[in-house]
């Protein structure tokens, strides 16, 4: 385990730029950013980091209280001293979230001073164990919005926007659906993507990030949205059919995304997990773990490249480390500096001597250099 204690990794990646330019990443050392139990929190983050407010510092944590897994409200001078403020969303039961309700993706609509809030959904009703953890039970995902008020911080439910192909019926024993929601603006600022996780398992048996968009002016409500599929935003964003944005050679599960655009540089940026089944029944990883890739306009994306090894999806007395979050804190035209936010676990459980997955964080910083 020591990869995860004191390493120093610059990674030098290559970058489909004219003029010969590469993209340069080096992190720091893993360190613990909120410990298992804070403010009677457990298995965090259980979806990215969202920021909603720097004076104080807030953000959207994604966890179990032991009462319900939900969305809760946290504030601090920075991410380690951050407590906890309220909930933000709660399971409901009866609806498509009756098991979970975890706000992974926000962003404040200048326009209308409304922050509009996707969130992974999950309907645990009627679920199995999953053969691969028998401490989980299978769920049907799909992605709901909430939408605050900037003035009155009224949190208001829209119900569901984002469904998968797969119908609830057709789960068998395993997860299905869509999921893992981010949302960033596109770069011409009419338009607002959302990058999920394609847990379908109907057009293609590895799971992969796709998307969808709506205009901004809507601000993201049901009916808005349209998936990509087969070149175009064409398809409904409930039911319809979606094709992959970032994918790997040889089937691997990539899942899990978070995604940043960031103007100074031009591009966007995204973190997510990627998980290869020969690594399923070992303790540590080989190959699987956090990855990180880029693209100019937000479709066409670079082949993801590694940032820290682990297993990516959680499994009694196995090392956990998932859902990525990247805080971009400074960026000019050649770099950005920030953090890598991530939940980890050296030997996940929900009793001992295995524990819940924590909030952990490494520096990350990133340069554009010409050859």
């Amino acid at each position: 385990m020591k990869f995860f204690l004191s390493t120093i990794l610059i990674l030098f990646l290559p970058l489909s730029l004219c003029g010969g330019e590469n993209f340069s990443v080096e992190l720091g050392p893993q360190r613990t950013v909120l410990a298992v139990g804070s403010d009677g929190l457990s298995f965090f983050p259980d979806q990215p980091i969202t920021v909603i407010g720097n004076a104080p510092l807030t953000f959207l944590l994604t966890a179990n209280n032991g009462r319900i897994n939900g969305t809760f409200v946290m504030k601090g001078d920075s991410f380690s001293s951050a407590r906890l403020a309220g909930t933000f969303l709660e399971p409901v039961s009866g609806t498509f979230d009756n098991g979970y309700a975890g706000c992974g993706a926000a962003f404040l609509n200048k326009q209308s001073n409304e922050w509009v809030c996707l969130y992974h959904a999950e309907d645990h009703e009627g679920g199995k164990p999953v053969p691969y953890n028998k401490a989980l039970r299978s769920t049907y995902w799909s992605i709901g919005m909430a939408s605050v008020d900037g003035k009155t911080n009224k949190v208001t439910r829209h119900g569901r926007v984002l469904m998968g192909e797969t119908k609830k019926e057709e789960i068998k024993d395993d997860h299905r659906g869509i999921g893992d929601v981010s949302v960033a603006p596109d770069q011409t600022g009419k338009f607002l993507y959302a990058y999920y996780t394609d847990l379908n398992r109907k057009a293609r048996v590895p799971a992969t990030i796709c998307m969808s968009r709506s205009p901004l002016s809507s601000n993201g409500r049901p009916g808005t949205w349209k998936k990509f599929f087969d070149g175009d935003f064409k398809q409904d964003g409930l039911g319809g059919k979606e094709s992959p944005v970032v994918e790997l050679p040889g089937g691997p599960d990539v899942i899990g995304p978070h995604v940043s655009y960031v103007s100074e540089l031009k591009r966007y940026f995204m973190v997510c997990n990627v998980v290869y089944f020969s690594d399923i029944q070992q303790v540590v990883s080989e190959r699987s773990g956090i990855y990180w890739t880029h693209s100019a306009d937000g479709l066409r994306w670079e082949p993801p490249s590694k940032l820290v090894i682990g297993q990516s999806v959680p499994q009694i007395g196995k090392n956990y480390t998932g859902h990525p979050t990247l805080i971009v804190e400074k960026s000019d035209a050649t770099s950005l500096t920030g953090q890598l936010l991530y939940c980890f676990s050296p030997s996940w459980g929900t009793a001992a001597p295995h524990s819940p997955h924590f909030l952990a964080g490494r520096s990350f910083s990133l340069r554009l250099s010409k050859d």
